[in-house]
């Protein structure tokens, strides 16, 4: 974002950097401060960044298999192949986890 950073900065210089120090430390508090299990947080976190890993692979498998996008940089057959092939298993390791969950639920 093109800010000034680091702790070496008075707070003057780097007040967007100071902001997110600030703010995080806040959010952790109030965490630490309310009823949530931290342990039910960290599964939950786990689980959101599976769901949300198999559309992301897909847009950076569109990327980087795009020449207008990636130009010289564009990856060839075999990691195309491996690529795809991760980005498939991942999403069929969220259909299955999504199913199983649903069934459990009944």
């Amino acid at each position: 974002m093109g800010w000034r950073v680091g702790l070496e900065r008075k707070p003057r210089q780097a007040w967007q950097f100071y902001c997110v120090i600030a703010a995080s430390i806040l959010v952790g508090l109030g965490l630490s401060l309310s009823k949530v299990d931290p342990i039910q947080a960290l599964f939950w976190t786990a689980v959101i960044n599976g769901v949300t890993a198999g559309p992301i692979m897909i847009l950076l498998m569109l990327m980087a298999t795009n020449r207008k996008v990636m130009g010289e940089f564009c990856v060839g057959r075999t990691q195309r192949i491996l690529g795809w092939t991760a980005t498939a298993v991942m999403l069929l390791c969220i259909v299955s986890m999504i199913t199983v969950w649903a069934m459990s639920r009944r």
